[in-house]
């Protein structure tokens, strides 16, 4: 699967220990396969490159018969709620893959025995160290199901985009929330605030005490950052040695108790 070795290598330019990267894609792969959502990663041209159990289950197809197929071309019958076939530029993947931001649609899919199923398909973006979308992670349910929860979704997303050394989120995960945060300000004025984090001399400290020394600063930030936050607050690893917290607020008065 292709998200599991493109964190491996990423994680390899980063020289990140080796261990810690293999546990990371055994975690996620594992919660990809048994998670209780319809989960199927694409390709920018729509390629399947994986397709879990829940998805086998939900549309019929097995994943044999879709990875390594462009499921535009396939007969899953992806309508709008009004039966409207959904064109290329108006599907979710396209929009999350055109934006660099998850995208949502309520939509129709259809059943290997021909039966239309309602779902909720939520596109991610996965991106490459320098930004560029690689692969779409879709995420799905029926929407008469009880299964579907909006906190679960964003608890596989977090999961999905976590920097395995310090097991925060990482940007790309982060980005999406300071997006949302920006966008709930312009509309309601409601207020949020950005901590900013780095470590300083971070650099000598690699070159005088060795990177597994680094390593471990790093990965005890994360853990104090998770360990002290409080629980509306979120926190990625930016890069490198930068730290990113996305702060709940209802004032300016807020940010002194909020960095205590």
């Amino acid at each position: 699967m292709n998200l599991f070795l493109n964190k491996k290598l990423a994680n390899e330019e980063m020289d990140e220990p080796e261990d810690i990267t293999l546990e990371y894609n055994s975690v996620l792969e594992s919660l990809m396969e048994d998670m209780p959502i319809g989960c199927y990663i694409l390709k920018p041209d729509h390629t399947v490159l994986y397709w879990n159990r829940e998805v086998e289950r939900l549309l019929g197809y097995l994943a044999s018969e879709m990875q390594g197929e462009r499921c535009t071309d396939m007969p899953v019958g992806c309508c709008f709620t009004d039966g409207k076939r959904i064109p290329f530029h108006s599907c979710p993947a396209t929009i999350a893959y055109t934006t660099g931001r998850s995208s949502s649609l309520s939509m129709f899919m259809k059943h290997k025995n021909g039966k239309d199923l309602l779902v909720k398909n939520t596109f991610v973006p996965i991106k490459d160290m320098s930004g560029q979308v690689i692969e779409l992670v879709s995420l799905f349910v029926p929407m008469t199901e009880e299964s579907y929860n909006e906190d679960l979704i964003g608890m596989i997303y977090e999961v999905v985009t976590r920097d395995p050394l310090t097991c925060l989120p990482s940007r790309k995960y982060m980005e999406v929330y300071l997006q949302q945060a920006f966008d709930l300000y312009h509309r309601s004025g409601h207020p949020f605030a950005v901590l900013f984090v780095d470590v300083n001399h971070f650099t000598k400290i690699n070159h005088n005490y060795g990177q597994s020394t680094g390593d471990t600063i790093l990965h005890n930030i994360g853990l104090a950052l998770c360990e002290y936050g409080r629980k509306t607050d979120r926190f990625c690893r930016w890069s490198g040695d930068e730290f990113v917290g996305l702060l709940e607020i209802k004032g300016k008065e807020d940010l002194i108790g909020a960095m205590q």
